[in-house]
């Protein structure tokens, strides 16, 4: 989506592909290479810093308006998580291309799909620094979708991630207890099954 920087307002809600949420601060000129430029500055929701986005590259910068609503998030966040690809570099590309897009829905299913394994000390470093990037980009979003603090988004996002296992367990359980004893032997008598 081009944007200019005439289309974004003071104090408006955005997010950057890769600091995650934050607020249009205003304008800024910094010198950058000794040279004086004009600049877009966010102020990031994770971290107590500012973004610096030079006019010239704003139809180009990927920055967006947060997603409008937490449901779909919630939705993708709750489903069941895809195994990710045993080989490192297969993982880490697949992971790359989702995180690339920007896109709110796919940087929730990376979350979902790494969340587990992340806080069961089972990623690699290299997936340990990908899915807190991964984390920090979606928890910032929910803070601005929200209207929340970072950590309360966190929270948000910790107790989403807690339904979906305890979900995932209740779907794991057998839906019959297990019969002990002798094996069954199953009849079928007129198209019904009959145990004897």
């Amino acid at each position: 989506m081009t944007r200019s920087a005439a289309s974004f307002t003071k104090n408006q809600k955005v997010v950057h592909p890769l600091f995650g949420g934050g607020y249009i601060a205003g304008e800024e000129t910094i010198a950058i290479s000794g040279e004086q430029v004009r600049c877009l500055t966010i102020r990031c929701v994770s971290r107590d810093r500012k973004v610096y986005v030079p006019k010239s590259s704003l139809p180009y910068s990927k920055i967006r308006k947060p997603h409008r609503d937490f449901r779909p998030i919630s939705d993708v966040l709750l489903g069941s998580p895809t195994t990710l690809a045993a080989n490192f570099n297969r993982r880490m590309k697949d992971l790359k291309e989702k995180l690339d897009t920007g896109d709110t829905l796919r940087i929730a299913e990376i979350v979902r799909d790494m969340y587990r394994s992340y806080h069961s000390n089972e990623l690699s470093n290299s997936d340990q620094k990908l899915f807190e990037k991964t984390q920090d980009l979606l928890v910032s979003e929910l803070a601005l979708i929200k209207d929340l603090s970072y950590e309360e988004a966190q929270k948000l996002l910790d107790e989403t991630m807690l339904k979906q296992r305890k979900s995932r367990k209740r779907v794991a359980k057998p839906a019959v207890a297990p019969r002990t004893g002798a094996p069954s032997t199953l009849i079928v008598k007129n198209g019904k099954a009959i145990r004897v």
